[in-house]
């Protein structure tokens, strides 16, 4: 993370065997597990090669998780080598995560001098080592270690209906909501920047054109709701216009695609007669009233909702993004050139309005 962290220690091993049931913690009742999962793996924080997610997160895959949400899973490859811990073997995948960690002063070792890879990471481990991460240190806390910490996750709401002691051993599923939750949580003395901001893990942008959508764009540039970014060919073909993505963007460059945020619903336009578009749907010609609801934008400039027949002509796409998840929804509009029928997809709704749509 790009914030300087003052002692801040990953702690594995604990000689302290309290177990106290958490305050102000409440049973689970729906727990998005399989979402978290899913973003956690596309960003590589859980392994993409983990099918049982209910078996329990080791110390070794959690050292990975932190490094990968600090923003040092590029450099981890690089910095393979010599750790301080006898049981990680010199040179292992392992040990660059390790070495990473260190190089930051995020891991001061353990009780009894080993790293213990394969032994199950408990509940206040995590919690420990994300309070840290935020920016917080003991002098932030009140009362007495791990509960002062546990306590800051809780207030933090890390930890939100996870009913979990401080000894218990800690799922992959359980372990990705939290790290989910982590991202999106803001780090100490900021007001505004979350922790995958600080750590440049991320950013999400709505990808509104291409070179093929807009003539003003390079080959080699796409215009987001961030501003123009530069793009190599390869993670070109990773990415659409309309969607929300998820990538890393360095120095103006858009350096990795992690992958699509959320589905969306694309139609080409026949007519349009005030704001009911007409469509061709399953070989007919159908209609539907654009929803008032959400942001228009047109070549990266926000639409009057009252002035799009305007602006639609025959064959434009109108990509939609209407997901009732998230607050600001939004479509894209492109110019005929980019009107292919492979973006096309049928409505999932009886409805001819998009509002049910999610």
């Amino acid at each position: 993370m790009k914030i300087k962290k003052s002692f801040l220690g990953i702690v594995l091993m604990f000689s302290m065997l309290i177990n106290v049931i958490v305050p102000n913690l409440a049973f689970a009742t729906t727990l998005d597990y399989k979402t978290s999962v899913t973003k956690m793996k596309q960003l590589g924080i859980i392994d993409s090669t983990v099918t049982n997610v209910n078996k329990k997160m080791t110390n070794g895959e959690l050292i990975k998780a932190m490094a990968i949400a600090d923003g040092l899973g590029d450099s981890a490859a690089s910095l393979r080598g010599k750790t301080i811990f006898p049981d990680v073997a010199s040179g292992s995948v392992l040990s660059g995560y390790v070495n990473a960690i260190v190089g930051e002063g995020l891991l001061y070792g353990t009780n009894d001098g080993y790293f213990h890879p394969s032994s199950s990471a408990t509940y206040q481990d995590i919690c420990v080592n994300m309070v840290r991460l935020l920016g917080y240190s003991k002098s932030d806390l009140t009362g007495s270690f791990p509960i002062n910490y546990i306590k800051k996750a809780s207030d933090l709401e890390l930890t939100d209906k996870l009913n979990l002691r401080t000894t218990d051993t800690i799922s992959i599923n359980a372990a990705a909501v939290m790290f989910d939750r982590l991202l999106s949580t803001q780090v100490k003395g900021t007001t505004k920047e979350n922790f995958s901001q600080a750590s440049n893990l991320y950013t999400d942008c709505i990808i509104q054109d291409d070179s093929d959508s807009y003539d003003n764009l390079a080959d080699n540039e796409i215009l987001t709701d961030k501003g123009i970014m530069t793009i190599s060919a390869s993670n070109k073909k990773k990415i659409k216009v309309g969607p929300t993505f998820r990538v890393k963007i360095e120095d103006g460059q858009i350096t990795k695609v992690y992958g699509e945020l959320r589905a969306t619903v694309s139609v080409t336009v026949n007519t349009i007669l005030g704001n009911v578009v007409y469509y061709d749907k399953d070989g007919a010609q159908t209609s539907m009233t654009l929803p008032s609801g959400i942001s228009y934008y047109y070549h990266g400039q926000k639409q009057d909702y009252a002035k799009l027949n305007s602006i639609l002509v025959p064959n434009m796409s109108i990509i939609i993004d209407n997901s009732d998840k998230v607050l600001n929804n939004y479509a894209v509009i492109t110019d005929p050139i980019y009107s292919k029928p492979e973006l096309a997809k049928d409505f999932n709704t009886k409805s001819d309005t998009l509002g049910d749509i999610t």
